[in-house]
């Protein structure tokens, strides 16, 4: 008896000795981002579900009484680089851009996070993709679609502390915890303004390999393109459903070979589309998405076919914000607007 007694004691203490050291390292890491607490040791947030990742950050910084956004920046992981305080001081911006996002989502993050900051947002800054426009025939509204399962999550019970408590956090706050001791040659969000900082740059063989692999990607989903006869109404109803919020939107830059590649795989006449689409539908767009010095100069500006380096997305938020000291070359930008489109088509050249 006395043996079974000393070998529960000692199962218990191990047991609750390794949670003690379980949830220690995951509220130290945090890399779900459900703590208020920034530190060296988990400043560097890695990439894992940006969706979210982001999602929580905005539920809880404004459960623990840190809000301190009035804007919002969407766009595909293009725009994930761009750096809030490159709109401040007229705007508090929180980038809110994920991977491969889709107009059909901007409805409901948006919602989301206006409910999270209780009035009116101020200003939608957004990056929109070509290839956003690929797609048939929507199937749902941009209203009634699947609920997003990271916004029902925020309110599960405990959600926070199930995080705490999870083996699978505990291996990404492993990770979260050698990124930050340990630079490596990768890119990482800052925890705070959530923006990509740029550690280092990929030498010219990996760089290449980039290249030359996002080219393949982008070839086989040119080929099969089908332009979305919804995209429009989509923005449409997403404009419409934020009356009070100004929208800036502007198209994201990709590399004069990917540009050629567009009109080599016959898509040019819905990339033209696609251009008429959202300028008849915000007003004005600024358009990055062409042959310009940065497009053609790709190695210099771009870390594969179609991204942009983070640093060099400050030339994308100069622009658009139309800053008197930005370094943008001239010809990087040119403010589309119904007026001007159809002149600016006829002298396009790929």
């Amino acid at each position: 008896m006395q043996t079974y007694k000393a070998w529960l004691k000692t199962f218990f203490s191990v047991f609750l000795s390794l949670l003690l050291v379980l949830t220690l390292v995951n509220a130290v890491a945090d890399p779900m981002l459900v703590l208020p607490f920034v530190h060296r040791l988990n400043n560097r947030v890695r990439f894992i579900n940006e969706r979210q990742q982001k999602t929580n950050q905005l539920f809880f910084s404004s459960y623990y009484g840190t809000q301190d956004f009035d804007s919002i920046l969407l766009g595909t992981s293009r725009s994930s680089g761009i750096d809030p305080s490159l709109f401040a001081p007229q705007y508090h911006i929180y980038n809110y851009a994920a991977a491969a996002f889709r107009p059909e989502e901007a409805y409901q993050y948006l919602a989301f996070a206006q409910q999270r900051h209780g009035k009116p947002l101020q200003l939608v800054v957004w990056g929109l993709d070509f290839m956003s426009s690929n797609g048939q025939k929507s199937k749902s509204r941009v209203k009634g679609g699947a609920p997003i399962s990271y916004i029902e999550d925020l309110h599960k019970p405990c959600f926070a502390l199930a995080n705490l408590f999870s083996l699978k956090a505990f291996h990404l706050s492993t990770r979260v915890l050698r990124a930050n001791l340990h630079a490596t040659k990768e890119f990482y969000y800052e925890r705070k303004p959530m923006r990509v900082v740029e550690y280092f740059r990929p030498g010219e063989k990996d760089q290449q390999a980039a290249f030359t692999e996002s080219m393949r990607i982008y070839r086989e989903l040119y080929r099969n393109f089908q332009y979305n006869p919804d995209y429009k109404h989509i923005l449409q109803e997403i404009k419409q459903a934020f009356p009070q919020t100004r929208f800036l939107i502007f198209t994201t830059p990709v590399a004069r070979p990917h540009l050629q590649m567009i009109d080599d795989e016959g898509c040019r006449a819905a990339y033209e589309q696609w251009l008429r689409d959202i300028t008849d539908v915000f007003g004005e767009v600024w358009q990055f998405m062409d042959n310009n010095t940065v497009s053609r100069d790709y190695t210099k500006y771009f870390t594969d076919s179609h991204h942009l380096y983070p640093d060099e997305t400050r030339l994308i938020g100069q622009r658009i914000m139309e800053r008197e000291n930005a370094d943008a070359p001239a010809d990087f930008g040119v403010k589309l607007t119904p007026d001007n489109i159809e002149n600016y088509l006829k002298t396009l050249s790929f």
